[in-house]
């Protein structure tokens, strides 16, 4: 399998296919090629390529390496370390509690435990512009999106940003619906924390550090 020429790392409800969707809506129109492998491309005139989850995929089965124009992949629930790599980010807080809501009561996942849930996302946060693309601030500001894109060489048109894909099945909390914004943001109001979630969180003083500091967002007042 070839490297890409744009890859996407994240952590599994940190609205990665929101933005990825988004950027690709810029290229050109995204259509499915194979569902179960969650594959689309524009099928027009071959631009790119997008591979979802590309890491929890049998990556030999895969060989677009002539036919398109661009290859781009996304990760989740690692931290990759490769050239052209952009990490989505969501602050903690709120991308676990998607997580909750979807796999209770720990959450983990693919990432396989809490502890490297924690790590995987400080590792993550801790790349600036132009690397780091923020969920929060995308789902909030048209500029920050057009920002996005331009770092990408796109103008942002807003095509598709109120439209849900159906790959991941949407939001943990409304499934394939459109939650308003200001949801998005809050849905640590919505779920339990399991007492062990809440300690191994409230004990990773570096994670609380990063969390205030990019996303104004007191991880300590929240859980108390």
């Amino acid at each position: 399998m070839k490297p890409a020429d744009i890859n996407f790392c994240g952590l599994c409800r940190s609205g990665n296919h929101p933005i990825i969707f988004l950027l690709l809506s810029n290229i050109a129109p995204p259509e499915k090629l194979n569902k179960e492998k969650q594959i689309w491309h524009d099928p027009v005139s071959n631009k790119y390529v997008f591979i979802n989850n590309v890491n929890n995929l049998l990556r030999s089965s895969i060989d677009f390496s002539t036919n398109y124009k661009k290859l781009i992949y996304s990760f989740e629930d690692i931290y990759l370390i490769e050239n052209n790599t952009y990490y989505i980010c969501r602050d903690f807080l709120n991308m676990m509690a998607s997580r909750i809501k979807k796999w209770p009561p720990f959450g983990s996942n693919y990432a396989g435990s809490l502890q490297n849930v924690m790590n995987i996302w400080i590792n993550h946060n801790t790349h600036g512009s132009p690397y780091a693309i923020y969920y929060n601030k995308w789902l909030t500001d048209k500029h920050y999106r057009d920002e996005v894109a331009s770092r990408f060489g796109l103008e942002n048109n807003d095509t598709n940003f109120s439209q849900v894909s159906d790959i991941g099945e949407g939001s943990s909390f409304v499934g394939e619906k459109l939650d308003e914004t200001e949801n998005y943001i809050n849905r640590y109001k919505n779920v339990e924390f399991h007492p062990m979630v809440k300690s191994l969180i409230l004990n990773n003083k570096e994670l609380i550090r990063i969390n205030k500091r990019i996303y104004n967002i007191d991880i300590e007042e929240c859980l108390s």
